[in-house]
């Protein structure tokens, strides 16, 4: 079995981390760039020395808003902390000034307090008041946005009653989610077998022109090139965003039937 220098430097991290570990992890141990790792992983499931492991997960992290909200308190604890301060009794518009919101937030923060049921809304001559008789214990939405904090954490290690608070959080755009794709690699009956006393085979893979020259060409091993190895992502240019936009006028243009002209009254952007 011929294996190449990346392919042993992966079976041997492998082994060494009892079996299985995370694609980073061994890019980390190995130094190798992602891609070769991956060109390794790849030849090594081939011959079934290794296989894959791929795990989904959802990570939850805090936006601007819950940022603001993790320093200051969300709206509703804000307002209930006021109007219990203020005796258990307050003017709503007045509750709701007094904690630092704009009045945009009234219906938003009577509406959360009567649902997770700390207070209710009386009508009054003078117009509604918010009771609220007992500050309230911190609650679930509070708990999971402390949690969270200043890094992101994925949903699936949430308790359940966390993760219905984590929902109700996404839905009022205090978190944000993004999905995590985790690869990991472990060694197979077979790969214990080669691993590790199993050498690397020397190889390069560019022909110099110190080989050319010194006559190491003759002597030397050429790597073969696998094209179903997968290589770094190439990110290309963009237009810029004017030329862009003269484009699509431009297509716009000829699509209503206009025709392009050339001559010497005519200038192209």
């Amino acid at each position: 079995m011929e294996l190449r220098e990346n392919d042993v430097k992966v079976l041997r991290t492998l082994w060494d981390a009892g079996g299985t570990t995370s694609v980073e992890e061994i890019a980390l141990k190995t130094g190798l760039a992602d891609a070769a790792v991956a060109r390794a992983s790849l030849t090594l499931s081939e011959q079934g020395l290794v296989k894959e492991q791929t795990t989904k997960t959802t990570e939850v992290f805090c936006t601007e808003e819950g940022h603001d909200y993790l320093a200051n308190g969300l709206p509703e604890r804000r307002v209930a902390t006021v109007v219990h301060n203020a005796g258990g009794k307050l003017s709503v518009n007045e509750a709701v000034q007094q904690a630092g919101l704009p009045l945009d937030f009234v219906s938003i923060v009577t509406g959360w307090i009567a649902r997770k049921g700390w207070g209710k809304i009386e009508k009054t001559s003078s117009g509604a008041v918010l009771v609220i008789p007992k500050n309230p214990p911190k609650d679930e939405d509070e708990e999971v946005l402390e949690r969270i904090g200043q890094v992101s954490v994925p949903i699936e290690e949430l308790p359940n009653n966390l993760k219905q608070a984590a929902d109700r959080l996404l839905k009022r755009n205090i978190l944000a989610s993004k999905e995590r794709i985790q690869r990991k690699l472990q060694i197979t009956p077979q790969g214990v077998t080669v691993t590790p006393p199993l050498a690397p085979i020397d190889e390069v893979g560019n022909l110099t022109s110190e080989m050319l020259l010194s006559g190491d060409w003759k002597r030397v091993r050429l790597r073969a090139y696998n094209v179903s190895s997968p290589v770094p992502t190439l990110n290309p240019g963009k237009y810029h965003p004017y030329l862009r936009f003269l484009r699509m006028v431009k297509r716009k243009l000829v699509a209503l039937g206009f025709r392009e002209a050339v001559g010497p009254l005519v200038e192209t952007a």
